[in-house]
């Protein structure tokens, strides 16, 4: 019994959903912007140009993985409406 439940575990923790679900909890908005840059398949200079923000505002965000003002996060979620916002503000749930 020990084992197989043991062997259940390990199952459950070697999911690839498991990884990326806990991946995306283990990330701060910085990452979660990256993320978003490379899902969307632009550049960080075109995120900064759609939202309004001056010329390395996100991409200092994402190198210094440092937090941005909650006008950009909002200004990120009215341009891609298509984004979950609880994932980019909290990791929580799928992008």
């Amino acid at each position: 019994f020990l084992f197989e439940h043991a062997a259940n575990i390990l199952n459950i923790f070697d999911t690839k959903k498991f990884y990326v679900d806990n991946l995306r909890l283990m990330t701060n908005i910085s990452d979660r912007i990256a993320i978003l840059i490379k899902e969307k398949g632009i550049s960080t200079r075109a995120l900064e140009q759609a939202i309004g923000c001056s010329n390395g505002v996100i991409s200092r965000c994402i190198s210094k993985g440092t937090d941005i003002s909650s006008l950009w996060v909002s200004k990120i979620i009215e341009i891609h409406n298509d984004i979950n916002p609880t994932w980019l503000l909290t990791g929580k749930g799928d992008i």
